[in-house]
């Protein structure tokens, strides 16, 4: 059939209805909640190296009663969920972009920028073996014996048994941009990846095969069992569609349109009942809020939504057994297959991590245990006086969801010989009586100052800041 026929099939099916879809009945979400509320308990209890506090979780991946969480660059740590103990620490030796448990929680793959993978045997801790390919996929098969290694320029398959290691070759492949490995079919021997106007089942040693469709296939994602694929397609510039892909059937069962633009992988929940999706909403070109959405299989009903800040840096989804951990780049919420969003929503549950001595080129705050504090700074030259000034506010902090809210409560200013001086705080950047800001706690020992923003460098380090962020506090 031409390619523009099968359009037109689609874009007819669209005008009467949403596609049909296997018939099997929604069933209720799982009684997840008191793994969901102890998985959200541990994202927001600050988590200490000594006496230092490390990240904020950056990363998640949950299997086998297991969930393996990723601190920045400093630590990864898997947790047996239903005690809330910790069963392993593991270093990483690099900012950690990617997470992967088996399905049984017994095996864990980190990729954490260093162009290579580990594989780590969660139990004792021990590095089975370092893989040279590394990227932004790692998909375990359900049986934990095979490990695809997905990156933007090479794809491995590497059999955990014989320790073998079979490259991805386009060989007899059509020319596309490139492929998006989403993981391990129901055989649990063919890996799927989209390419564009085609998508591809890869059994080694047999060749890859590719599947053509009547669209241009972007992100996406298999379902838990690996026996459908979600996408979205692209018709044309201002027609997305969502499709649901039957991968051993090889064809399309189901179809919804998109309003607006999907902004991450389309997600299956476990059960394969529901499809979660993230969408940006936009007021003439510019983007106004992020929605996130749960749909109900087969009709694509949308059973709930939140909606979110827009941020660049986009919003991640991360399924697990009844419910699916929302990533943005100020929280992990948990969020259960039915909506209930985990609460209270934030960060920490504790402003330790904040009780420290931060600096940046030129100035200095002190936050105490008792959440009250002291910004000194470089305040330039004296009002009405000759030589240079040094200002000092005092504070009062509170917790709240974003991080750390600072309210002004008084400001002094001297000269160099430590004399009182009146200052002028209404120039420049000084703080007056009554200002706030909102400091963001971004890594081990980094605070971002969110708000008032357009001030100069928003960045603060403290002790732990690695040379790096020193380099960035200028300090």
């Amino acid at each position: 059939m031409p390619r523009t026929a099968g359009l037109v099939i689609v874009l007819l099916a669209l005008i009467g209805a949403c596609s049909t879809a296997p018939t099997a009945s929604p069933t209720p979400a799982p009684a997840s909640a008191p793994t969901a509320r102890n998985l959200h308990a541990i994202l927001q209890t600050p988590l200490a190296i000594g006496r230092r506090y490390v990240s904020p979780p950056t990363r998640t991946s949950v299997r086998g009663g297991r969930a393996a969480i990723a601190y920045g660059s400093d630590l990864v740590v898997v947790w047996d969920l239903a005690a809330r103990r910790e069963v392993v620490r593991i270093r990483p030796e690099g900012e950690v972009d990617v997470l992967e448990l088996s399905r049984d929680g017994a095996k864990l793959a980190i990729s954490d920028g260093t162009e290579r993978a580990t594989l780590w045997e969660v139990a004792s801790g021990r590095r089975l073996t370092t893989l040279p390919v590394a990227g932004n996929g790692l998909f375990f098969n359900r049986a934990g014996d095979r490990l695809l290694l997905s990156g933007p320029f090479a794809t491995t398959l590497y059999d955990l048994r014989t320790r073998s290691r079979t490259p991805f070759t386009t060989d007899g492949l059509p020319q596309t941009e490139g492929y998006t490995f989403l993981g391990f079919s129901s055989d649990d021997r063919t890996a799927v990846a989209l390419a564009g106007g085609y998508w591809v089942r890869w059994s080694p040693p047999t060749a890859p095969e590719a599947i053509d469709v009547d669209f241009s296939v972007g992100l996406g994602s298999l379902s838990d069992g690996g026996t459908h694929l979600v996408a979205w397609a692209w018709v044309n510039k201002s027609t997305q569609l969502g499709v649901v892909i039957d991968v051993g059937a090889k064809r399309q069962i189901a179809s919804w349109p998109v309003p607006e633009q999907p902004a991450t992988h389309p997600r299956f929940s476990h059960d394969g009942q529901r499809i979660f999706m993230v969408r940006d909403r936009y007021a003439g070109d510019q983007p106004t809020d992020t929605l996130v959405e749960g749909l109900v299989r087969p009709d694509m009903r949308r059973a709930w939504s939140m909606t979110l800040p827009y941020d660049e840096a986009g919003v991640t989804l991360e399924p697990a057994d009844g419910f699916v951990t929302v990533r943005t780049p100020h929280e992990i919420l948990v969020v259960r297959e039915d909506g209930t969003v985990e609460l209270p929503r934030g960060r920490d549950r504790s402003h330790l991590p904040y009780v420290n001595t931060w600096r940046v080129h030129g100035l200095t705050l002190t936050i105490g245990s008792n959440l009250r504090g002291v910004q000194t700074w470089n305040a330039g030259p004296c009002s009405g006086a000759p030589g240079m000034c040094t200002g000092r506010a005092e504070l009062t902090f509170k917790l709240n969801a974003r991080g750390l809210i600072g309210t002004v409560t008084g400001v002094t200013y001297t000269n160099e010989a430590g004399q009182s001086v009146p200052g002028d705080p209404a120039t420049g950047v000084s703080p007056r009586m009554g200002d706030t800001i909102l400091l963001e706690r971004i890594d081990t020992g980094v605070l971002r100052k969110a708000t008032p923003t357009g001030d100069g460098n928003p960045y603060l380090c403290g002790k732990g800041a690695s040379a790096k962020w020193q380099t960035e506090c200028n300090i």
